[in-house]
């Protein structure tokens, strides 16, 4: 079995967003892990095209809190998620 701790993409995800998740945990008083296990499942470790190109980490659909743009989903031109800004620069 691999230790998930070894995995770098995931090392590598947490350690470029600890930060914001844990604002953005304090703030909806909830554990820092839960954010960043839930980013990290919807966009597969930043590696998601949503997360790539709109810094969408939970694949929200437009129109999103704090959107400022749209990506169309691949294969549906009627999918759209939100593109938004950087987590820091919301706050």
């Amino acid at each position: 079995m691999v230790n998930p701790c070894n995995i770098q993409n995931a090392v590598l995800f947490v350690s470029l967003h600890h930060e914001d998740a844990s604002r953005l945990a304090d703030d909806l008083r909830m554990p820092t892990e839960n954010i960043l296990g839930l980013a990290a499942h919807e966009c597969k470790h930043g590696e998601g095209r949503f997360a790539d190109k709109g810094n969408n980490f939970f694949s929200m659909h437009a129109p999103a809190p704090f959107q400022i743009g749209t990506i169309t989903a691949s294969g549906d031109p009627r999918g759209e998620n939100g593109r938004v800004p950087e987590l820091s620069r919301r706050m």
